[in-house]
């Protein structure tokens, strides 16, 4: 994995991909190894995949969100709570949205969920117009409240009507079912 990281020739930018790549495939081996009797190994692998997202944070605001995401994933709430509160001001609200969800869905204390939720308000608050553009809120409210959800995406298709994601998302607000579809959201 390392000779693939490391390619000669490769441009920053596809240095960077095979990073994230390699981050994503090692976490993937530990899961399927932490499923069998093989956990130590699995521990193995998820410590160089918490190397590997951590050299590709460095790159950025927006690799930091990874590197986040994938500490709320493995029990770091905390840390990734610190790593998003940092670099919110500079990374793109989607990166910021999966990041929030992944340690809003986690193993995560009542009070790191509060302070996920009031990062989520000032991004809103910071930049509403980006944030409302491209139609993330954070997954939060579907967990939270659909009906905030359901009323948010339907503002932002009424900006947007061909925004997907606020579409998709309006769709998972209402269950998907084409009768909850009809019934709850009048459509």
């Amino acid at each position: 994995m390392q000779k693939f990281v490391e390619k000669p020739g490769a441009s920053p930018a596809e240095q960077q991909e095979r990073l994230r790549l390699a981050g994503g495939g090692l976490e993937q081996l530990a899961a399927h190894l932490g499923d069998t009797r093989q956990k130590a190994t699995a521990v193995r692998f998820l410590q160089k995949a918490e190397m590997v997202y951590r050299n590709y944070a460095e790159q950025g605001a927006a690799q930091q969100m990874f590197l986040a995401s994938f500490l709320a994933r493995h029990g770091k709430a905390q840390e990734a709570l610190a790593i998003v509160s940092d670099g919110w001001a500079d990374s793109n609200p989607a990166a910021i949205a999966q990041a929030l969800y992944v340690i809003d869905t986690g193993k995560s204390t009542p009070a790191q969920l509060q302070q996920a939720e009031n990062l989520q308000g000032c991004l809103e608050e910071i930049r509403p117009s980006r944030a409302l553009a491209v139609g993330h809120r954070c997954p939060l409210h579907h967990i939270r409240s659909r009906r905030r959800g359901e009323i948010y995406y339907r503002e932002v298709i009424a900006k947007d009507p061909n925004n997907a994601e606020a579409l998709n998302n309006l769709a998972a607000c209402c269950r998907i079912s084409q009768t909850a579809w009809k019934r709850r959201c009048n459509w």
